[in-house]
């Protein structure tokens, strides 16, 4: 799993050992110095629900 968020959008992406990649997901930006602490850890755990979710992860 990766994840890359930044001032415009959040996307995460889950992939195999071999690289393939299996999901992705994003979200709204989550630069803390844009929209603040909780809004970027809030964005960061859309997009990674999002990616578990459809490559079958359930919390």
């Amino acid at each position: 799993m990766g994840v890359d968020g930044g001032g415009s959008q959040t996307r995460c992406v889950v992939a195999d050992l071999s690289g393939m990649v299996l999901a992705k997901g994003t979200a709204g930006p989550s630069n803390p110095l844009t929209v603040g602490f909780d809004a970027a850890g809030e964005a960061i755990a859309e997009a990674v629900e999002e990616a578990a979710s459809r490559c079958g992860v359930r919390r």
